[in-house]
């Protein structure tokens, strides 16, 4: 939506975009993590369907690539894979 928009009009700073974008990806996620169908509604709700999430996920991962961060993966659903290594020490 409008922070990566922002970030890529210049109009934000890309730490600035990345504070916010992540924020927002974590909210999202959690509620997907509960019911993904709910979340997708959500989405949906807000004007934002599976071909603009797909962008949205497009331009996180550039904006984590571009401040030197580990890049996410999403699945075909558009959860975010966990890594299966930080999984096995931390829970």
């Amino acid at each position: 939506g409008k922070v990566l928009d922002d970030w890529k009009a210049e109009v934000l700073k890309k730490n600035e975009a990345l504070a916010h974008a992540d924020f927002f990806m974590e909210k999202i996620q959690e509620v997907g993590r509960v019911d993904a169908e709910r979340a997708r509604g959500m989405l949906h709700r807000r004007g934002i369907d599976d071909q603009k999430r797909w962008q949205m996920q497009k331009s996180y991962q550039e904006l984590k690539r571009a401040c030197g961060q580990r890049v996410p993966q999403f699945d075909e659903t558009g959860m975010h894979v966990q890594d299966p290594r930080w999984q096995r020490v931390c829970c």
